[in-house]
């Protein structure tokens, strides 16, 4: 974080690269420490198009593959399960 908030000081670096460069950390560092985790299976994505697709590479880069899923299916499955429990 620091180096980021470095970057925009001294490099006149844009909110928006601070913002992917963070996300992008945060991504691999949420995959790397989960690594052992993430079986031979897709890893299930849900979420916003641009975000799963960060996901997705990053994963791939680790030698594993991710599955978008449909984000409003998944709400309207659950709410479904949530009804038919009660």
């Amino acid at each position: 974080m620091f180096r980021v908030r470095a970057s925009a000081l001294v490099s006149g670096r844009q909110p928006a690269w601070c913002a992917g460069y963070l996300s992008g950390l945060l991504i691999g560092t949420e995959i790397s420490a989960n690594r052992h985790q993430i079986g031979n299976e897709p890893v299930p994505l849900i979420g916003s198009h641009v975000l799963c697709a960060l996901y997705g590479q990053v994963l791939e880069m680790a030698g594993a593959a991710g599955r978008p899923v449909d984000a409003t299916a998944v709400v309207l499955a659950g709410l479904k399960a949530a009804r038919d429990a009660a």
